[in-house]
């Protein structure tokens, strides 16, 4: 597992730890993001997480979540992003993976958890449409205000494998890999491995929910009160 870096002279330092797990094109793509000043910019095509959900055409490319609602880069903006894989045959660590994040918001405190969006992407396009992620979710009981169980298409699927270096011959097995993005769409940390460390990455998440113009900027200065 990969923990949170939140200063400057730290976010060179975790480029590096993330190059080998998504590859320089996308973590290049997300590095330059933000338009000056970075803070009312839209999550962007070029941003490391709708690249990586979209391959930066979400047109061309819809997700659609387990209510059929479309997953829009706009729902996305200013928000931290927990992105996990799955398909609705997946093995029982998958599964225990994919419960534990549906709770994953449950104890954050209110102005974190609306800014915290928990997603599971599927990589099993032929089969995984959105009746058969409904009849998962609902044999789960996930609530897709917790977690969106989204579709995805075979492009997307293979642009996914290839980012996370997930050997294709093990689908449609999911890769064992949590992303996390900061509130610029940018890639703040990496988690691997099971039963995934929920605590830390709540506490994660408010770190990252503090850092307003994401990983490499400070937290901005509380507004003065008025005199």
């Amino acid at each position: 597992m990969r923990g949170v870096l939140s200063r400057g002279s730290l976010a060179t330092r975790l480029l590096r730890r993330v190059l080998p797990v998504l590859g320089a094109g996308l973590l290049a793509a997300g590095a330059t993001s933000s338009a000056p000043g970075g803070r009312d910019d839209a999550l962007r095509p070029e941003t490391a997480l709708s690249d990586l959900l979209w391959s930066g055409d979400p047109v061309a490319a819809p997700r659609i979540d387990q209510s059929g609602r479309v997953l829009a880069p706009s729902s996305l903006r200013d928000r931290v992003v927990v992105l996990s894989f799955v398909s609705t045959d997946c093995l029982i660590t998958c599964v225990a993976r994919t419960l534990a994040l549906a709770d994953l918001t449950r104890d954050l405190p209110p102005d974190v958890r609306a800014r915290t969006v928990v997603l599971a992407a599927s990589v099993a396009p032929d089969r995984d449409d959105v009746a058969a992620l409904r009849r998962f979710a609902e044999g789960l009981r996930i609530d897709a205000g917790k977690l969106r169980l989204v579709t995805g298409t075979a492009a997307a699927t293979a642009g996914v494998i290839a980012a996370l270096r997930y050997p294709a011959d093990r689908l449609p097995e999911p890769p064992p890999t949590v992303l996390v993005f900061d509130r610029r769409g940018q890639i703040a940390m990496t988690y691997g491995g099971d039963p995934l460390d929920v605590p830390r990455l709540r506490r994660d998440i408010a770190v990252l929910h503090s850092l307003e113009d994401g990983v490499g900027h400070p937290p901005r200065p509380a507004a003065s009160a008025a005199p």
